[in-house]
């Protein structure tokens, strides 16, 4: 899975669980911040990544990256997220805690 597409999931799940008003993730991983503007809802997305200049749009079960041409879905479950990254065929899951998203 692309480093920003993770993000992004990690941006929704933080804005569905906590209910967030932040417009950035810190990505430690690529060590930057990342600014994203749009909305998230319960059943939608429709979400503008400024780094790359792209959106990610669609329900939860079925987001399309627009950068990488690829579907995720997306699945919380009070603050656990899991889901799958079609482009990479492989599933991934994870936490929110307070204002951290992580792995496992």
């Amino acid at each position: 899975m692309h480093p920003n597409t993770r993000a992004c999931l990690a941006y929704i799940a933080s804005k569905l669980v906590n209910e967030s008003t932040s417009a950035f993730v810190y990505d430690y991983s690529q060590s930057k911040r990342l600014n994203f503007s749009g909305s998230v809802g319960q059943t939608s997305v429709s979400l503008y990544d400024h780094e790359r200049g792209c959106y990610i749009t669609g329900a939860l079960s079925n987001l399309y990256d627009h950068d990488q041409k690829g579907y995720v879905s997306l699945s919380i479950n009070g603050s656990q997220l899991s889901g799958y990254d079609f482009a990479g065929s492989h599933q991934f899951c994870g936490s929110v805690d307070g204002s951290s998203v992580s792995r496992p």
